[in-house]
């Protein structure tokens, strides 16, 4: 019989404490991992975010702008598009991938939503993680 080295013997002894514990059953189903990275590997871009309001334009001098409920479509430059909606107060907001985007809206309270409404800023950049504010008005009749 060959007796092992008192080193060995101590080096195999803590790893092995190392193994118990009070882990719960669930805990000892998952895999270990041998390293944490402190960061993703591959991260993805966070998304942007627009927000704003579809107005209609007041007209005579003095006259405040209305709030439209409705549609917002955003037309990406490689021609995907996206919508959300508009609430009552005029109001609208969605998150997409950063990039530049065409920003139309309609209403049914605006010419039967039969006309088509343009951003002030066409097209508009999205950039990653940052929130842009964009208003889409429809001009007075």
């Amino acid at each position: 019989m060959r007796l092992l080295p008192a080193s060995l013997v101590l080096l195999a002894t803590v790893v092995l404490a190392g193994c118990g514990g009070s882990a719960s059953d669930d805990e000892a189903d998952k895999p270990l991992s041998l390293a944490t990275p402190t960061a993703p590997l591959v991260s993805a871009l966070p998304a942007g975010e627009v927000k704003g309001r579809l107005l209609r334009a007041g007209g005579a001098a003095g006259t405040p702008d209305e709030p439209l409920r409705g549609t917002v479509t955003f037309t990406a430059a490689d021609g995907s598009v996206a919508r959300t909606r508009v609430d009552s107060g005029g109001e609208f907001q969605i998150s997409l991938s950063p990039g530049s985007y065409v920003l139309r809206g309609t209403s049914p309270d605006y010419l039967g939503g039969k006309v088509t409404c343009v951003a002030e800023e066409n097209p508009t950049l999205l950039a990653d993680g940052r929130t842009t504010t964009v208003d889409i008005v429809c001009p007075a009749r």
